[in-house]
């Protein structure tokens, strides 16, 4: 009804209260960028951007890396790459800034594999050598570390779910472990062969890498197992990336490629990544991208227009 009464000119003023709102809003929650995947060589020291259908875009970073595993980007851009197991800048990550030029990194870890970040940009990784995860905030310092012998063996993967408990994918030992936000242990989660990747897909189900059986695993909330993909394209599957409509990219170390499975699970393609089997590569990660969402800014710019509003009906009414 409020359209019929009032004016043009006042539609003019509602419509740019709509406009502010937008283009004021604040950062919501993430989502990702689904066009590109970025790839740590493990045998190569670089990380290398694909499309995901199979084409290369090219390299992202190829400095101060040694056998590169784990990343984890932010909306930004900036990606944090873990290298372990020898080479210069082993026990380290290294931190590039969205055109990959190398900013800084990160010292003191034990053979850091992977990596994640949580809402607040806090920065947790896998320590595989002394059975840890180290947590940083998001300018690198140092903030506490969880887990010990007892309750890891040789973490690779590590996922966070959406009540904030941790899960490590103790590669070692053939299991799940399973945190609490805190970092006190709970449970173990599951029993898998050699896990390496782990991530959550969008119904909140865990899908774990499973090195030397050649599948990817998915458990329900309660650590049941759900089900089993598998193909003759999985070599050896590290890390793997999950897109926002649950399509599955699976990193093949041992076949030098990448498989992708729709949600459901099956086989979509395989490409390889050249180099014969030199690259080997490790984890895989998307971009996130912030989606926008109404802010306080926003929320005073309508509240203004409609200011404006009322005071050009009121004018009309006189």
């Amino acid at each position: 009804m409020l359209f019929v009464l009032i004016s043009n000119r006042l539609r003019s003023v509602l419509a740019f209260a709509i406009a502010c709102a937008v283009a004021l809003g604040g950062l919501g929650p993430n989502e990702v960028d689904a066009d590109i995947l970025y790839v740590t060589y493990y045998n190569t020291d670089k990380v290398v951007k694909w499309d995901t259908n199979g084409t290369l875009i090219g390299d992202f970073a190829t400095t101060n890396l040694s056998n590169s595993t784990g990343i984890v980007l932010d909306s930004a851009g900036n990606a944090w790459v873990s290298n372990a197991f020898g080479g210069t800048y082993q026990n380290t990550v290294s931190l590039f800034d969205a055109s990959g030029t190398y900013l800084s990194n990160i010292t003191g870890l034990h053979d850091p594999a992977g990596l994640l970040r949580d809402a607040s940009g806090n920065l947790f990784v896998a320590n595989y050598r002394v059975d840890s995860v180290t947590k940083y905030d998001p300018s690198g310092a140092f903030l506490s570390q969880f887990g010990n012998a007892t309750n890891m063996n040789g973490p690779q993967g590590i996922a966070i779910d959406g009540s904030g408990n941790f899960y490590t994918a103790n590669f070692d030992g053939n299991t799940i472990s399973k945190f609490d936000s805190s970092g006190v242990f709970l449970s173990t989660f599951a029993s898998v062969t050699k896990p390496a990747g782990m991530e959550f897909n969008s119904a909140g189900d865990l899908l774990v890498a499973s090195f030397t059986t050649n599948q990817i695993l998915k458990y329900d909330a309660s650590g049941t197992l759900l089900q089993t993909i598998s193909h003759e394209s999985l070599d050896g599957p590290y890390g793997f990336a999950i897109d926002p409509d649950d399509n599955i990219y699976a990193a093949n170390a041992e076949g030098n490629s990448i498989t992708a499975f729709d949600p459901s699970g099956t086989f979509v393609q395989t490409w390889s990544l050249g180099d014969g089997a030199g690259n080997r590569p490790a984890f895989i990660a998307f971009r996130p991208v912030p989606v926008p969402e109404p802010s306080s800014f926003a929320l005073l710019a309508v509240g203004a227009a409609g200011m404006a509003a009322w005071k050009v009906r009121r004018k009309r009414v006189k």
